[in-house]
């Protein structure tokens, strides 16, 4: 190797490792300035606030197969291949402690499991089950909604689609700085 080209090989080298450097320092700038998120795990029947003055929990839930999919929704759920679905619908009760009106958007509530981060909130089935996309509550009201979840069996490998209700879902709308973890089961 001829002597230039070792000198472009030690500077790309030396280049590579000063970038580097300067990527994991400012990792560390980042991770030193803002702490690690907080995980609340919330327990089916309990509240915990979703916002200031506004608490949610988790009534139950209502696990289905294809066939209960197409017996609760077939009207209004059109896809090519229903015998691919699982689905999940979670009533939840949220509750206005403050002293004014309160309005909350319920699309905002995601549903994960600790190997699983989807929304799978199809709109016809939460329309058929709620009035409105939009929470809007009174000082001191409290309501139910069902939010709706379907699954697709080709995000999952076959031990975990036969045991999907068993894989510890819960609903979650903000994940940092707390994500707080609604259980459904």
């Amino acid at each position: 190797m001829s002597f230039n080209k070792k000198l472009a090989v030690i500077l790309v080298t030396v280049a590579a490792c000063i970038a580097a450097a300067i990527v994991i320092y400012r990792i560390n700038l980042v991770n030193s300035r803002y702490p690690q998120r907080q995980d609340m795990s919330v327990k089916k029947g309990e509240f915990y606030e979703i916002k200031p003055g506004m608490m949610m929990s988790v009534v139950n839930a209502k696990w289905m197969d294809s066939d209960d999919l197409k017996k609760e929704y077939g009207d209004v759920w059109f896809v090519d291949n229903p015998e691919d679905y699982q689905g999940v619908d979670v009533r939840i009760k949220i509750r206005n402690q403050s002293s004014e009106k309160k309005k909350f958007q319920l699309f905002k509530i995601y549903i994960e499991s600790d190997i699983y981060d989807w929304n799978g909130c199809v709109a016809e089935f939460f329309s058929k089950k709620n009035n409105s996309f939009q929470c809007e509550l009174n000082p001191g009201q409290e309501k139910e909604y069902t939010m709706s979840y379907t699954f697709l069996k080709e995000n999952y490998a076959e031990d975990i689609w036969n045991n999907l209700a068993k894989t510890g879902y819960f609903l979650v709308i903000d994940r940092y700085p707390v994500k707080a973890k609604w259980r459904i089961g």
